[in-house]
C-alpha cells in the first residue's frame, strides 16, 4: 500500500509535516493522532507548551468524532491554551446551541481559525445528546428537539440519524417523538 503524502517522512521541518496533517487527505491520520496528542499533554514537557495544548484543542474541535472532552479538560497542560479555545471546549462540554452562538459572537477572530459550520453541527449533535439524555427512558417531542437545534421539525429525523452513533434512540413518526434508551458519551448527564 502506498502511503499518502501526509505519512511520508521527510527531512523537512516539523512545521511542514504538521501542515500536511491538516490537509483533507489526512483525515484518518488526524483521527488516529488524537489519543496520542492527549497522551503527549500528560508529559511534563508538554505542560509548559502552549503550542502543544493549542494544537490538541484545535484538533479536538476539528474532528467530527470527538464529542467528549472529558480527557482534554482533565489535562493540566490545557491551561496554557488560549482562553477563547478553552471557553469553546467548555461550551461544547456542557453548553447548548445558544451558548455556542453567544461564544461565536464574542470570538469571531478565533472562530475564523476553525470550521464554523462543522463546529455548529457538533454543537447541535451535543445539544441533541444532552436533551435526549436528560429525558432518558422517556420521549422527547420533535417540536422540542427542533426548537433546541434551531431547525425545522422535518429535519429532526436527520439529526437523530446523525447522532445515532452516540446514543440508542427510537424515532416514532406518530406521534412524532424520539425516545432515548442509552447514551455512549460520558457527558450525557450534562
Amino acid at each position: 500500500m502506498r502511503p499518502t503524502s501526509c505519512a511520508v517522512p521527510t527531512p523537512s521541518s516539523h512545521v511542514q509535516r504538521a501542515d500536511r496533517l491538516d490537509s483533507p487527505s489526512c483525515a484518518p491520520s488526524r483521527e488516529a493522532s488524537y489519543p496520542y496528542r492527549l497522551l503527549h499533554l500528560s508529559l511534563p514537557a508538554a505542560a509548559e507548551s502552549a503550542s502543544a495544548s493549542t494544537a490538541t484543542v484545535k484538533l479536538a474541535l476539528r474532528l467530527p468524532s470527538v464529542l467528549s472532552f472529558d480527557s482534554l479538560l482533565a489535562s493540566p497542560a490545557l491551561s496554557s491554551a488560549p482562553e477563547p479555545l478553552l471557553a469553546l471546549v467548555r461550551v461544547l462540554q456542557t453548553g447548548s446551541l445558544a451558548d455556542y452562538r453567544q461564544w461565536s459572537a464574542a470570538n469571531a477572530g478565533t472562530l475564523a481559525e476553525l470550521d464554523g459550520a462543522a463546529l455548529e453541527k457538533k454543537v447541535r449533535l451535543l445539544t441533541l445528546v444532552g436533551l435526549c439524555a436528560s429525558m432518558e427512558q422517556s420521549a422527547v417531542p420533535y417540536a422540542e428537539i427542533a426548537k433546541a437545534l434551531e431547525v425545522e421539525e422535518s429535519e429532526v429525523e436527520v439529526w437523530v440519524i446523525d447522532g445515532a452513533a452516540f446514543f440508542n434512540l427510537l424515532c416514532r413518526a406518530r406521534p412524532r417523538l424520539v425516545a432515548c434508551f442509552s447514551c455512549a458519551l460520558p457527558s450525557c448527564g450534562r
